[in-house]
């Protein structure tokens, strides 16, 4: 029998954002049909996978201090989220859509490799 592949909720992982902008996402993730999923402090080490299915299978590393957004689901739900959070006026530095492939990673390693592709495309 074959494993089936079950899709992973609507949701966004975000983090490194102030109080004020952290309850202003949570209201545009709730009008644009997201989950959202606030990045604490420790969870690193956990997978993409894990965190957005509500059980991070590890915690034992601090999560990079970067303004972050990870969007899981959408389609078009994805532009307007990011155009209503632009007219907020809030900036994201780092920002990515979930993959098969990057879901596997720890949150860790995707906000490196964002990093990493923003400092290649700036020329940096």
């Amino acid at each position: 029998m074959k494993a089936r592949h079950l899709p992973l909720q609507s949701a966004v992982i975000f983090g490194g954002f102030d109080e004020g902008e952290t309850k202003k996402i949570k209201i545009l993730n709730d009008r644009c049909g997201y989950k959202s999923i606030i990045a604490d402090s420790s969870i690193g080490n956990a997978t993409v996978k894990s965190i957005l299915s509500g059980r991070p299978d590890d915690d034992s590393a601090p999560t990079p201090d970067e303004r972050f957004l990870i969007i899981n689901g959408g389609g078009a739900n994805a532009a307007r989220l990011m155009d209503l959070i632009k007219a907020e006026g809030i900036e994201v530095s780092l920002r990515a859509m979930v993959t098969l492939h990057s879901q596997e990673w720890t949150l860790s390693r995707l906000i490196e490799e964002l990093k990493a592709e923003q400092r290649e495309l700036s020329g940096q």
